[in-house]
């Protein structure tokens, strides 16, 4: 017999290799330093993610991310898709952090 696991969260993460630009928000919503990293996995309400650097972040900090939907064709510019996100648990060791969504938006 084969064995499965269930999934605890509210909704299945799907898995993933996106690179994306992390901007740290201050206190005062200007940003910050920025972080390359990868999406390694994501749901609707969250994201895992691995920092090419280790970073020191702590619980409730503030990102704006961004990643680059590819337009419909090789001739389309790639869109810059924006996402607010606050950290919500880290492992500095293994440069990988999770990230609570807040919203989703594109400049454009």
């Amino acid at each position: 017999m084969g064995t499965f696991t269930i999934e605890r969260r509210r909704y299945p993460r799907r898995p993933m290799e996106l690179p994306a630009v992390f901007v740290s928000l201050e206190d005062n919503n200007m940003p910050g330093k920025f972080f390359l990293g990868h999406i390694r996995d994501a749901s609707i309400g969250g994201v895992k993610v691995v920092m090419k650097n280790k970073g020191h972040f702590k619980t409730g900090d503030k990102f704006l991310v961004y990643i680059y939907e590819a337009g419909k064709s090789t001739e389309e510019p790639a869109i810059p898709v924006q996402i607010k996100a606050e950290l919500v648990w880290q492992d500095s060791e293994m440069r990988t952090i999770g990230m609570k969504t807040t919203n989703f938006t594109s400049p454009f």
